[in-house]
């Protein structure tokens, strides 16, 4: 049924007149409330927080019914803001928790502790409570302190400590309250919004620790996301230890299921900050650096640490682990990602990557090392912890490898050894995975493997031996052993190829470097690791200077003081092109010295060389069997070569119907300091047409000389040719016993001396007993002898040497002193003296029958000397001169020969001369004159006046009527000079006012 609608009349609008004054009423009331609501606000505004005990109540019956009676407060006081919000403050806030310990009957006793907040400030949205809602919009807590008295759940955590879940709850009650605190938001919905905390003070306080932690200026806010708790937190975190301080940023989730999730950005954390809070962090305090980075935690629904990640970075900074690293090291640019895992109690360190800072690289343009580590820590049974390491180094120069190499990966001393043994050159690339067992008493090294590559190392293994030099390779390591890979190098003038250096077993008592290799370049490079003594190399260059390929072996105890007896060597060369004064050609050698020996005993194949020693007439064509053996024993004073054995063996021919065996047999020994022949041994048989017994002994100490010779020949010539003779050294014997019997001894130019028989004594430089004699073997039916013998001057306490050469020509001759002389029988006597002791000799030479001198080219050059021509070939007719009697005086002194004068005379001419001669180096001052010989024999009564005509006409006259002149001449001659020079100076008509003038 459809109502109709009434109409309205004017009669009905008195009524509506009566319905405005109930509106005004209503907007009146509103206006009162809203008025009455505003007194009080500008009351409780402008006046003190009150303390309402209705509201006190209401606050502590929620908070009962929310936290199972676990939060107790004092009072609460009210007021409003000036930004039209609805404070209250809540004043002495208690939140309790349970302390559960052992005593020593292992009984529980449970104590209640709690957590002290001196206020609490939470404000309500006026709006919100219009509408009846009664969640806070913002809290802020103003410096509560967190007592945490002890650390047993750290240390059970970290040690593995089994435990029950109920009992690691109840001793990790902060963590509890916490949680349940921030469940409460969730599951009530309408969380709050945000907090802030001002000066939050987390005490520490154990037997061992009293210290604090201050959280200032923290902001917390909350949201509500899927029946998931967000949590945003910001704030400084102040460590008063070290007054040193952090920022925070992290985002927290809270799960329904109660896992807490959040990532954490830190700014300017300083690690040692946090090492006083527990023993296993005291490490820290050995790192200065400050991070920036982020961490990511999970503590999941059992209340208990899940899984800690980390990603962190240090602009620069130093650690310094004195057990682990020798100095400081100093480091930029480092990034640290790990993690640890809260329920296996593992910590990773994925990856830490920094560069070293060089303490030589950084004065260069070097590159400074790059670390690269990872590291595994994880806590096992007994209190037992295993650290897994991977380290990566590049650009690591050897001479800072003992800083970077860790001191406590050292098997056997293999550290030492190498930081001592190995200089220059860079690791460029290293690796290395071990892992290190440690307990509460020790450390141990449980598995270890390395590899690095280096290039450009030296190696000096031993003063004694050669350096190895510009090493390029590969070592690879392990806990039981060692093998280094050498690619190439340098040992003396050799290059290294395919070696390898090994120790086969760290587990040895003493361990064993092997070195197994090949080398190719200098012959000599072999012998050389005899002794590095610079005298004997140089021998070695000079007669061993070819080039070889040789394979070596070495094994080296590694000791601090390492004894060439303890080593063992082995080199086996071919050598080619050898050429030197006595060998040319290829050789095989092999060297060996064993364990426990000193002597490198060596062989060497000679067959395809030939030999041509001139000293020693050792001779031996290409392609003949040829052997030398013998043995080098080097001591700490001395080089031996003992058991030397040298066999040529000549194929039978047409003349020789059977092989001919030749042999020597010798040893020798040589001193270091000074470097002399102090003992030598031969045993000639056929070689070089030599048949003799040789024993030389040299003593540095007390300067005595033994030498005995005795046998059926010696070959002298080439001895006597090389000159070793005149080596006058300055170490000679002071003390000499010679003797020497020989049935032949042959000189230069075939000469030879027969039944020669020497006995000489000499103390103190001075000879006091002796005697000489040896036949002249020139004509078997008229022999000629020698004969010298040592007799004392009378009451005095000296010596003469009395002697006489029946043929000074033979013996100038056979000596290699010249071979322009013939003939001339002379008498020889020698007075010794010590002249600051220096010995000299001073003697004469009469020769009493003719001597004949040749021309020599020498005299011919002196052609060029005007006045010398004109005499010249008057002098020497048909190229020599005759001279009926010599007389010279002389002193030898300190290798130098010095003619007081020297007469000879004939019936043509006469010479005299005086000056000096060095001994060593043919330098050469003479002069004299050349007179008629006529003034000579008046003077000195040396032979009969010639008569004047034909004889001395046109040889020291002016011609005819020209009157009789004489010349004098000088001669000299410096060291390095080839020739000398000569010049003369005409004197007319000479006549002697005394013996003197005629030398001068």
């Amino acid at each position: 049924m459809i109502k109709k609608t009434p109409k309205i009349s004017h009669k009905n609008h008195p009524k509506n007149k009566k319905k405005l004054p109930l509106f005004f009423k209503i907007l009146l009331s509103v206006a009162i409330f809203f008025g009455l609501v505003l007194f009080y606000f500008i009351v409780l505004v402008s006046s003190s927080p009150r303390s309402i005990d209705f509201v006190t109540n209401k606050i502590q019956k929620n908070l009962n019914a929310n936290f199972q009676n676990r939060v107790k407060i004092s009072q609460t006081l009210v007021n409003f803001t000036t930004y039209g919000s609805f404070r209250i403050q809540v004043q002495d806030v208690k939140i309790l928790y349970k302390d559960i310990k052992s005593d020593s009957s292992d009984k529980s006793i449970e104590n209640i502790k709690y957590f002290s907040i001196p206020k609490i400030e939470a404000e309500f949205s006026l709006f919100d409570l219009i509408f009846l809602k009664f969640n806070p919009s913002k809290i802020k807590i103003f410096k509560p302190e967190i007592l945490i008295e002890n650390n047993n759940q750290l240390n059970n955590a970290l040690k593995n400590t089994p435990q029950n879940n109920d009992s690691s709850i109840e001793n990790n009650q902060q963590i509890v309250v916490l949680l349940e605190f921030l469940s409460s938001f969730r599951k009530n919905k309408n969380p709050i919004e945000n907090f802030e905390i001002e000066d939050a003070k987390i005490i520490f306080q154990t037997l061992k620790i009293n210290s604090s932690v201050i959280i200032k200026n923290a902001k917390i806010s909350t949201k509500i996301n899927r029946d998931a708790l967000d949590i945003f937190l910001q704030g400084q975190v102040y460590f008063t230890s070290n007054s040193s301080d952090f920022k925070i940023d992290s985002k927290c989730k809270l799960s329904n299921l109660n896992d807490l999730k959040c990532d954490i950005n830190i700014f300017n954390f300083v690690p040692k900050s946090i090492a006083i809070f527990h023993p296993l962090l005291d490490d820290l305090n050995n790192i200065d650096t400050a991070l920036n980075g982020s961490l990511n935690l999970e503590i999941n629904s059992e209340k208990s640490l899940k899984n800690l990640s980390f990603n962190l970075r240090a602009d620069k900074g130093s650690f310094e682990f004195k057990n682990f690293f020798k100095d400081k090291i100093n480091f930029s640019h480092m990034k640290i990602i790990g993690d640890f895992d809260g329920v296996k109690k593992i910590l990773k360190l994925k990856n830490v990557n920094s560069v070293l800072i060089s303490n030589i690289a950084n004065q260069t343009e070097i590159l400074n090392p790059q670390l690269d580590l990872g590291l595994t820590l994880s806590i096992l049974e007994n209190q037992k912890a295993q650290y897994d390491f991977e380290i990566g180094l590049e650009n690591v120069l050897t001479n800072e490898i003992d800083r970077f190499w860790p001191i406590n990966l050292s098997q056997n001393g293999v550290r030492d050894w190498v930081v001592n043994h190995i200089n220059n050159g860079a690791i460029k690339k290293a690796y290395t995975k071990f892992s290190i067992l440690e307990d509460p008493l020790e450390s141990n090294l449980k598995d270890i493997n390395a590899q690095l590559d280096f290039e450009n190392i030296n190696l000096n293994y031993d003063q004694n031996f050669p350096e190895i030099t510009n090493l390029f390779g590969v070592a690879v390591f392990s806990k039981n052993d060692m093998k280094i890979i050498i690619n190439s190098g340098n040992v003396l003038k050799s290059k290294i190829s395919k070696s390898e250096v090994t120790i086969d077993d760290f587990n040895m008592p003493i361990n064993i470097l092997k070195i197994v290799g090949n080398v190719s370049g200098g012959s000599q490079d072999g012998l050389k690791h005899a002794s590095n003594n610079p005298e004997f190399q140089a021998q070695t260059d000079k007669y061993l200077n070819g080039s070889a390929k040789s394979s070596f072996e070495i094994m080296i105890p590694l000791l601090d003081k390492i004894s060439l007896k303890d080593t063992f060597i082995e080199v086996k060369s071919n050598i080619f092109g050898v050429d030197n004064n006595f060998i040319k050609g290829d050789a095989i050698i092999s060297t060996k010295k064993d364990l426990g020996s000193n002597i490198f005993n060596t062989l060497i194949d000679l067959k395809n060389c030939s030999i041509d020693n001139k000293e020693l007439k050792i001779s031996k064509k290409i392609f003949e069997d040829g052997h030398l053996s013998f043995g080098v024993d080097v001591g700490e004073k001395s080089l031996a070569i003992k058991n030397i054995f040298y066999s040529n063996i000549i194929p039978k021919n047409i003349e020789n119907k059977a092989k001919n065996n030749k042999k020597i047999e010798a040893s020798l020994e040589f001193s270091y300091e000074p470097f002399n022949l102090i003992n030598l041994k031969i045993n000639n048989q056929n070689i070089g047409k030599n048949n003799y017994n040789l024993s030389y002994i040299f003593d540095n100490n007390k300067s005595d000389l033994f030498l005995s010779l005795r046998g059926k020949n010696l070959d002298a010539s080439g001895l006597i040719a090389s000159k070793i003779f005149n080596n006058n050294s300055k170490n000679s014997a002071k003390n000499i016993k010679i003797i020497i019997g020989l049935s032949n001894l042959e000189l230069v130019n075939k000469k030879q001396l027969s039944n020669v028989n020497l006995n000489l004594v000499c103390v103190q430089k001075i000879c006091t007993s002796g005697n000489l004699s040896a036949v002249i073997s020139k004509q078997k039916n008229s022999p000629k002898n020698i004969n010298f013998k040592i007799v004392k001057n009378g009451k005095k306490d000296e010596y003469l040497i009395e002697g006489q050469i029946q043929d000074l020509g033979f013996m100038t001759e056979g000596l290699g002193i010249s071979n322009l002389v013939s003939g001339g029988s002379g008498k020889i006597n020698i007075l010794q003296n010590i002249v600051d002791q220096h010995l000299v000799l001073s003697g004469n030479l009469n020769v009493s029958s003719d001597i004949t001198i040749f021309e020599s080219e020498a005299v011919k050059k002196l052609s060029s000397n005007n006045l010398f021509s004109q005499i010249k070939d008057k002098i020497f007719s048909s190229e020599k001169t005759t001279f009926s009697s010599v007389v010279v005086d002389f002193v030898i002194q300190d290798s130098e020969l010095i003619l007081k004068s020297l007469i000879a005379n004939n019936f043509k001419i006469g010479i005299t001369a005086k000056g000096k001669i060095n001994l060593k180096d043919n330098s050469t001052e003479i002069k004299g004159m050349i007179v008629p010989g006529y003034i000579i024999n008046s003077l000195f009564g040396l032979g009969k006046i010639p008569v004047l005509g034909n004889v001395i006409s046109g040889v020291l006259t002016g011609g005819e009527g020209g009157g009789i002149f004489s010349i004098r001449y000088e001669y000299l001659k410096n060291a390095n000079d080839k020739e000398g020079k000569f010049s003369t100076n005409k004197v007319s008509a000479f006549v002697p006012s005394s013996i003197s003038s005629l030398f001068d």
